[in-house]
Formats: structure tokens, C-alpha cells, sequence
């Protein structure tokens, strides 16, 4: 990172906060017609990308200021993730979760990546990256619309946040496997590889050693989240002020997630553990009041740099692809739910479920922010911008289709009802 002059700073500090009151404008005016905010991030950075052109408005040390707020955004938004998922229920639930989530994993990344890799005619390693991507469901997106409509607490509702709360695990479980294999895959795809049982053998050991180490962290932050409990709940019990106690709760998830990546599992794995961990007495720490603040100063800045990186210049040539993998993502989804939701509601609640699942937002820009870090080999410019196209049109569209979808749904039940009594 470039060392900041002196006289930089107070410009940096007012681009930061211009950019931070646009991304709440932003927000507003997303909520005032129900649509997700994440869309307006991505405009934005867009937007900001167009501005500065090729004069470059935003210098070295802009950028790398934008990019390390968006780190830290990345953090933000996994904990988040892990905060809002209730790990116990989670766990009572899985047998009938597990149903619906593998075949809508199956369904949605392995149809993606035989078109990126066949028919859109990527390499190999950004293939695997758009397959991985496609996995994730941005359930924000759609929980909102269910909380709206009265809809989150029916079974239906409880179905598609396990469901969603696996997806989301397993994609970020996907990411950073496949961000420890990469290099050895990108031997593959140049085709320089001679010994095709040599690679085989270093990917089968890259892997392993992964896996080992995920299973020996998580082992790790079980039998420590016992001891942090307790000690969590003695601070709640023994401190008056509750900042201290939510401060100590960030801190020790930024602990875990810098420990996550110190090992080689990477900061976003280490930040979801951590938020599944303090996950169980949310309420009690208070941490999801103070959490929202925190939220909306950083996050915003991850989907304006990831916008922020896109050149405007390529972004007509990537339509056609997005237009591809829009409709792979969203076929992906639908056929995976229906492929075993049936099982457990009728055909109204697969509908409203699988389409609930197509948003791609926080975890799937994750992963193709991650493949873009990489380079060029790993996510091609083209394709970095077919998938933000893919994600805003995703969100923007089940979005729309739910609202109308929901209330409908909510009209039938309660004319049943009425009809039955």
C-alpha cells in the first residue's frame, strides 16, 4: 500500500465521506421503493469508475484506501452473515435442510460451469470460479421481502433460511478450497502440465491439507466458543457498559478471522466462523443494534469497489454473457429447489423458495472479488463484469417478482383459512 503524504489526507477523508452519505442516499432511496441496497453500491462504483475514466480521478492512495475499506467490508459482511445465522437451530434443522441445499448447490454450480467453460469458452480456473459463485444465495435480498409480507415465520420461510444460511457456508467453504488450489489448477489451464499424475497428486495434496486445517480450526473455535461464552456472558453479566462487551465481540471476531487467515483458510472463512460462533446469544451481547451501524459504514465500500473496478469500456462487450449466466443462475436455482422442496411444501412454496434462492449478492461477489485479486487468468475483466450484472439483475428481479408473489400467496392462504373455519 502506497505511504499516504500528509497532504493528502484531508482529501482522502472527504472522499470517503462524500462516498459514505452517497452509499446511505443510495440505500434510502433503494428502501423507499423496496428494492436492495447492494444494487445501488454496484451503480455507484460504477458510476464512479465512469467519472474518473481515464483521467483517473481517484490516485493510488485513493484506491487503496477504497480497497482496504472494502477489506474490511468483506469482514464485516461475513460476520454478519455468521451473527444472523442461528447455528443450534441450524444444526436441529439440517437433515431437512441438507434436502433442498445439495441439489440446489449441484444444480446451480455445476450447470455454470459447464457453460462458462464450453459454451462462453473461459479458461478453466474462472469456470471454476463462476461455478462456485453461482452456489451462494444472497438471502438478504429475499428475507427482507418475506419479513415484509408476514411470510418469514411460516415453515416456508424457516425452509429457505437454512437452506440459504448451507448455501452460503459451503460457498464460502468453496472459495477459499478452490483459492488454495488455484495456482496449481492454473498449470492445468496454460497447458504447460506434462505430468498429469504429478498434478493430480499436488491437487489431491493441496486439498487435503485444506481440508485438514478447516477441520482442526473449526475444532478449534468449537471447544474455545464454550470458554468464550461463558466469559462473553460474564461481561454482560459483570460490565455496565454494553459498548465494551460489543466492542470485545468485534475484536474477537477479527482475532478469528485473522487467524483463519494466517493458516491459509482466508480472512472471509475465519470472519463467517467467527460471527457463527458468537451467533447463539446475539441478543443478550446486544450485538446486532450496534452491528447495523457498524454494517452500513463498511459494506457499502466492498460493492463500490467492486463496481469501482469495472471498465466501463468492456461492460457493453460482457452483456451478451451476463445474459447467459443471468439465466443460468436463475434456471440453476428454481430446478435445484424443485428437485426436493416439493418434498416438504406444495407448488406454490417451491415457486416462491426457488425463486427466493436466485439473488446473488454478498457471498457471490466475494468469491469473484476474490477470483479478480488473482488476475486476469483466474477472473477475466469480461467476465468480473458479467457477474456484477448477473448479481444486480438477480436481486432487482426476485426482488420485484416476490413483492408480487408474496402478497399473493398471503391472499390464497388466508382465503383458505377463511373458507375452512
Amino acid at each position: 500500500m502506497p505511504s499516504l503524504e500528509i497532504e493528502l489526507i484531508p482529501a482522502l477523508v472527504t472522499g470517503v465521506g462524500v462516498l459514505l452519505i452517497g452509499a446511505l442516499l443510495v440505500r434510502w432511496g433503494m428502501q423507499r421503493f423496496s428494492l436492495p441496497a447492494v444494487v445501488g453500491f454496484l451503480a455507484l462504483g460504477i458510476a464512479l469508475a465512469w467519472v474518473s475514466g481515464d483521467n483517473s480521478i481517484l490516485g493510488p492512495e485513493s484506491k487503496s484506501v477504497l480497497e482496504f475499506l472494502g477489506a474490511v467490508g468483506v469482514i464485516v459482511l461475513l460476520f454478519r452473515a455468521g451473527v444472523e445465522s442461528n447455528l443450534h437451530e441450524l444444526l436441529t434443522q439440517l437433515p431437512k435442510a441438507a434436502v433442498v441445499w445439495l441439489p440446489n448447490m449441484i444444480l446451480s454450480g455445476v450447470p455454470a460451469f459447464f457453460v462458462a467453460f464450453n459454451l462462453l469458452n473461459f479458461g478453466l480456473v474462472p469456470s471454476l470460479f463462476v461455478a462456485v459463485a453461482m452456489t451462494a444465495t444472497s438471502v438478504g435480498v429475499s428475507v427482507a421481502v418475506w419479513e415484509e409480507t408476514n411470510n418469514l415465520q411460516t415453515a416456508d420461510g424457516e425452509l429457505l433460511l437454512d437452506t440459504a444460511e448451507l448455501d452460503d457456508i459451503s460457498g464460502v467453504a468453496l472459495m477459499a478450497l478452490l483459492f488454495s488450489i488455484a495456482p496449481a489448477l492454473r498449470t492445468l489451464q496454460s497447458g504447460s502440465a506434462t505430468a498429469g499424475n504429478g498434478l493430480a497428486t499436488e491437487l489431491f495434496s493441496i486439498g487435503g491439507m485444506f481440508l485438514l486445517k478447516l477441520l482442526v480450526f473449526v475444532a478449534i473455535i468449537l471447544l474455545l466458543g464454550k470458554y468464550l461464552e461463558r466469559l462473553l456472558a460474564h461481561a454482560v453479566e459483570k460490565v455496565d457498559s454494553k459498548p465494551t462487551v460489543l466492542v470485545f465481540a468485534l475484536a474477537l471476531g477479527l482475532v478469528i478471522a485473522g487467524a483463519a487467515g494466517l493458516v491459509g483458510l482466508s480472512l472471509p472463512v475465519g470472519a463467517l466462523f467467527a460471527g457463527l460462533l458468537l451467533s447463539r446469544h446475539r441478543q443478550s451481547y446486544g450485538i446486532e443494534p450496534f452491528y447495523q451501524s457498524v454494517y452500513a459504514l463498511f459494506v457499502p465500500f466492498f460493492f463500490i469497489n467492486i463496481g469501482y473496478k469495472i471498465n466501463p469500456a468492456i461492460f457493453a462487450s460482457a452483456l451478451g454473457v451476463g445474459v447467459v449466466l443471468v439465466a443460468i443462475a436463475v434456471i440453476g436455482k428454481i430446478a435445484g429447489t424443485a428437485a426436493a422442496a416439493w418434498r416438504f411444501t406444495n407448488a406454490s412454496g417451491v415457486v416462491l423458495i426457488g425463486v427466493s434462492m436466485i439473488p446473488r449478492a454478498e457471498i457471490t461477489m466475494v468469491v469473484i472479488e476474490r477470483g479478480r485479486q488473482l488476475g486476469d487468468w483466474a477472473m477475466p475483466p469480461d467476465l468480473y463484469a458479467a457477474m456484477v450484472l448477473v448479481s444486480a439483475v438477480t436481486c432487482l428481479g426476485a426482488s420485484l417478482f416476490l413483492h408480487w408473489g408474496l402478497r399473493r400467496w398471503r391472499k390464497v392462504q388466508t382465503s383458505q383459512n377463511e373458507n375452512t373455519s
